[in-house]
């Protein structure tokens, strides 16, 4: 996933293949690893936008909310990544896509008087989407908006629990008092067992438990 540079690739695939090797991508070009003709995936269409939206909150249509949905997917450029985040937004805020579509239009201009410069080829659909995500999950528990912070710049997989706890003066203050408590009350333990600071911004994002 993300194979954003291809011509990083070729120490990871396997000489013998038996099966197939299934690369995600920004890039256009992959020759460098024997693939001609890359397959380029398109936005969804209006309609299975609208339809992947109420379907992820578990809604049946009514008119005014079948509208507001259609405004919300043309304004998320129909893409999956932009319509799974707000669909998990709005699932969890119990929100209208009205009140959502609202929120959106007034966070996105809040960002484009910013702007800031675009990495990679994101548009700013997802950027308006994620920073409403994180807003909630910083107002739900600070904590966890400090966790995804310490995040977002160390190595995604198998974070060690222990850098937490001897970096936790570094951290900021609620993410230390958080890990205090939490290693005061499990000291016997040596599981993490800090749900309460994970279950605050898993449930906006698309990560599933």
């Amino acid at each position: 996933d993300n194979a954003d540079t291809p011509e990083w690739l070729q120490p990871f695939l396997p000489n013998r293949s038996q099966g197939c090797v299934l690369l995600t991508s920004r890039a256009d070009v992959f020759d460098q690893v024997g693939i001609a003709n890359p397959l380029t995936l398109d936005a969804l269409s209006n309609q299975e936008a609208v339809d992947f939206l109420f379907k992820r909150v578990g809604r049946d249509p009514t008119a005014p909310e079948q509208q507001a949905a259609i405004y919300l997917a043309t304004e998320l450029g129909n893409l999956p990544l932009a319509l799974e985040q707000a669909g998990a937004f709005i699932l969890r805020q119990k929100l209208s896509f009205q009140t959502y579509l609202s929120t959106y239009r007034k966070r996105r201009l809040q960002q484009l008087e910013k702007v800031k410069p675009q990495t990679g080829k994101y548009p700013a659909s997802v950027l308006t989407t994620w920073s409403l995500n994180f807003q909630a999950v910083e107002t739900a528990n600070a904590a966890s908006a400090e966790v995804l912070r310490l995040s977002a710049v160390v190595a995604p997989d198998a974070i060690p629990y222990r850098l937490l706890l001897q970096g936790a003066a570094h951290l900021g203050d609620q993410l230390a008092l958080s890990l205090q408590a939490e290693d005061e009350a499990d000291r016997k333990s040596t599981r993490l067992n800090s749900s309460h600071l994970v279950i605050s911004y898993a449930v906006f994002c698309l990560k599933k438990k």
